[in-house]
């Protein structure tokens, strides 16, 4: 069901969770005395607040922990990354609780916050940690913790300590968006050792010089080299996403292989400037009708000059599929460009089944469709 893109015929069903998220905080709001001491008192305030976040959606993820003047909940979608419309949600009508704080990851942790919760999860100590943060592919960054005396790869309890300090002191956010391989070595292996305590500001640091390679205007489709990409892929009767995809050309080669390869995506990795990454989807079984477009090339050129014409975005690549076609978008204000998307694919007598789709993570499960039915 989508969220962020909410349709009339979802009503119904929008409402039942909606309701069960009203029901969730009332029964947050009635206990919360209790959850802030559920250890001190014996109570499985845990699985009483499992029990009840399940009850809105099995999976999601959450935490408690202390805040600087009482306690946070995080409420996170955990592994499921489609479902953060729906967290988002959640958090949205959350009440006003004094000494709670409800967030959507985790805060960064300080040192000793990170250390008791390596120290719990592997039964490993910080002390004499060091750490370096280096760029890596598909724009994510690359976190090594120098941990004395690790045995390399092998070492099961050093690599879950690395992961989990790692987590704790970038926090949910930075970790899930932007972290990519975290590696445990022997300290002498780092080549720009920092203390541990530091790690985050690092991360930030080599975020912003990541960013800053990127382009400090809107896309253009005529920047820069285009490369093609071939796939073979099995016939079926139909196919979600993209994956009945023969041939494609990208501007964006980086970001494509993100795209295409199974690899975490978010479009602020890939934008200085807020732009929304995701591809129209349409149906070449079905055709475009009497007087419309011809074929993917004249899709590409019309939305490209609709779009730059309002300042919205561009087309930065295409692909034909066994049964569908696509023209990968780069979107300065997702609901005003498929506003202009819609309008030109309508006059192009495009198909019934026709779509605007992303490629974030946190946007599988949203989508537009060109036509009132589709």
């Amino acid at each position: 069901m989508r969220w962020r893109f909410p349709d009339a015929s979802e009503e119904n069903e929008r409402r039942l969770v909606l309701a069960r998220i009203d029901d969730f905080w009332a029964a947050v709001t009635e206990r919360a005395g209790e959850l802030a001491t559920f250890r001190e008192r014996g109570w499985s305030g845990e699985s009483w607040l499992a029990e009840q976040l399940a009850r809105v959606e099995p999976g999601l993820g959450w935490e408690l922990g202390p805040d600087q003047d009482g306690q946070w909940l995080v409420l996170t979608p955990a592994a499921r990354r489609h479902l953060t419309p729906l967290v988002g949600q959640l958090l949205a009508r959350a009440p006003k609780l004094p000494g709670w704080r409800f967030v959507g990851h985790r805060p960064p942790l300080p040192l000793a916050g990170a250390a008791a919760i390596v120290e719990a999860g592997a039964a490993r100590s910080l002390e004499g940690w060091r750490c370096e943060v280096a760029p890596g592919a598909h724009h994510l960054l690359e976190v090594r913790c120098g941990v004395p005396d690790s045995k390399g790869p092998s070492d099961a309890a050093s690599q879950r300590a690395a992961l989990l300090a790692t987590e704790a002191l970038l926090g949910g956010e930075l970790h899930d968006r932007w972290t990519g391989a975290v590696r445990a070595v022997d300290p002498s292996e780092l080549t720009d050792a920092h203390p541990l305590e530091v790690l985050a500001e690092r991360f930030v640091f080599e975020r912003q010089r990541l960013l800053a390679t990127l382009p400090r205007a809107p896309l253009r489709r005529d920047q820069g080299s285009w490369t093609m990409h071939r796939f073979n892929p099995r016939r079926r009767p139909d196919y979600h996403g993209r994956r009945d995809l023969l041939v494609g050309s990208s501007m964006m080669p980086a970001l494509w292989r993100c795209a295409h390869g199974g690899i975490t995506f978010a479009s602020e990795r890939f934008s200085r400037v807020g732009e929304t990454f995701g591809y129209l989807k349409f149906d070449t079984d079905e055709g475009f009708g009497d007087h419309g477009f011809e074929d993917r090339s004249e899709v590409e050129d019309a939305l490209d000059d609709a779009l730059a014409e309002a300042r919205l975005g561009c087309v930065i690549g295409g692909g034909s599929g066994l049964r569908y076609g696509y023209v990968d978008l780069a979107l300065l204000d997702v609901a005003a460009g498929f506003e202009v998307i819609g309008r030109v694919m309508r006059e192009g007598a495009a198909p019934r089944r026709s779509w605007l789709l992303f490629f974030d993570d946190d946007l599988t499960d949203e989508w537009l469709g060109v036509w009132p039915q589709t």
